[in-house]
């Protein structure tokens, strides 16, 4: 039968701007590694791993709150991406940066932030996975500023990165750059960057590509035109009906179900109840909530109907992270040398993310690999529920082995 596939890619960038300029040519910073198919933390990695994922939710609800017109009605973020990006960052900044996004991972130090995050890159894309996951990070610097042997060493050895030099202020440097982009995201993201300022210092990129494919089948035939009521008018979508058994909870506000992927990522979807908006739910969902909806279930028979759905945006998410308390004035960083500013104000971190998501129905898969999922225990679902996607939701990509938020967005308008 025809196979739902997600296609998902993300692109996460802080960029740091002072005063500089620089004339070293551009080399692609590509480190391959090898990935691990255990997730075994330390104490304090464990609790850094929860601090990580609720940083997660609290992204979203900044980015749902914002009055940003990029962002629009229908966004799509990676969590996940920008955590790593930040992280990054965190270790070429001042102390007083450094503890702003320690502090906003609720982890005990950035040592813990970098082994978790080395940990997540070599998990997340193994094939134990089974969907296509592919993590990649580069940092490219003004050649008027040296990186410290610490610092090359910290983004090799945690986030598997090369530091190469760059001219900022060269057309080639933004050609460079996209390129290494459109090459880690298998070209769903073409253009990452339209300029680059002259006084860049510091450009972080972390990208993360996913594909997976649903456990449960939808038919193709029985996709038709049904009405999506959205936020501002109703429209015609294709909506695609199957039942499955399926993992079903509630709450007060909202509604949801788990629709597992192939492996050990899934798709949770929240559907907000009679009397809560979107705009109110996706403010206010929080960590907890994931939780309950992943864990408090109860099997269910559920009649589905889902539209099939593209989302493409980006913006500069700058003030997101500033309201949630990271510090994008730093005095110095401390991974470069011969370079302290007297003036605070004088440089500036901004962190901006492009994401391209979609869902559609690509044809006949001749040989799935399935997983221990609920369409093949043993127990029968006691509760039928009729579950229609035809008003707006929220929906997130969560692995269920770290409780990563690899993707999470919101659809409120065809």
């Amino acid at each position: 039968m025809t196979v739902l596939t997600k296609l998902g890619a993300f692109i996460s960038l802080s960029i740091l701007l002072a005063g500089c300029s620089g004339d070293e040519p551009v080399q692609g910073p590509a480190v391959k590694y090898e990935t691990v198919p255990t997730f075994d933390l330390s104490r304090s990695e464990a609790s850094s791993n929860d601090g990580l994922n609720s940083f997660g939710m609290k992204f979203f609800n900044e980015v749902s709150k914002s009055d940003n017109p990029l962002i629009g009605h229908n966004f799509s973020i990676s969590p996940t991406s920008m955590s790593l990006c930040v992280s990054m960052i965190a270790n070429a900044c001042d102390k007083s940066t450094e503890q702003s996004i320690v502090d906003l991972m609720d982890c005990e130090n950035l040592e813990d932030v970098n082994s978790l995050s080395k940990k997540i890159m070599q998990f997340l894309p193994d094939k134990i996975n089974k969907s296509v996951l592919s993590l990649a990070n580069s940092v490219w610097h003004s050649t008027d500023y040296l990186p410290s042997d610490d610092f090359r060493t910290r983004m090799a050895n945690y986030y598997f990165s090369d530091v190469v030099g760059v001219d900022f202020s060269s057309p080639d440097a933004v050609v460079r750059l996209n390129d290494w982009c459109r090459e880690n995201t298998n070209g769903l993201i073409n253009k990452a960057f339209d300029t680059l300022y002259d006084n860049t210092i510091i450009v972080c990129i972390n990208t993360l590509y996913f594909m997976g494919e649903w456990s449960n089948h939808f038919d193709a035939k029985q996709t038709r035109k049904q009405i999506f009521h959205g936020v501002v008018e109703d429209a015609d979508v294709d909506m695609m009906h199957g039942d499955f058994n399926l993992r079903y909870c509630e709450s007060e506000n909202w509604e949801s179900v788990i629709i597992p992927y192939e492996g050990s990522n899934n798709m949770i979807v929240f559907m907000p109840k009679d009397g809560t908006t979107i705009k109110d739910l996706s403010a206010s969902i929080s960590d907890d909530d994931v939780k309950a909806a992943a864990e408090n279930t109860e099997l269910a028979f559920v009649k589905l109907s889902m539209p099939k759905f593209s989302v493409q945006s980006g913006a500069d998410f700058t003030e997101e992270l500033q309201r949630l308390g990271v510090h994008c004035y730093p005095n110095n960083l401390k991974g470069f040398s011969g370079f302290v500013s007297p003036q605070p104000i004088g440089q500036a971190i901004r962190f901006m993310q492009k994401t391209s998501i979609s869902t559609d129905e690509i044809g006949t898969v001749a040989a799935a690999v399935s997983s221990a999922n609920d369409m093949l225990t043993s127990n029968c679902p006691t509760k039928t529920i009729d579950f229609t996607l035809d008003r707006p939701f929220i929906y997130l990509i969560r692995n269920t082995k770290t409780g990563s938020i690899i993707m999470m967005g919101q659809y409120t308008q065809p």
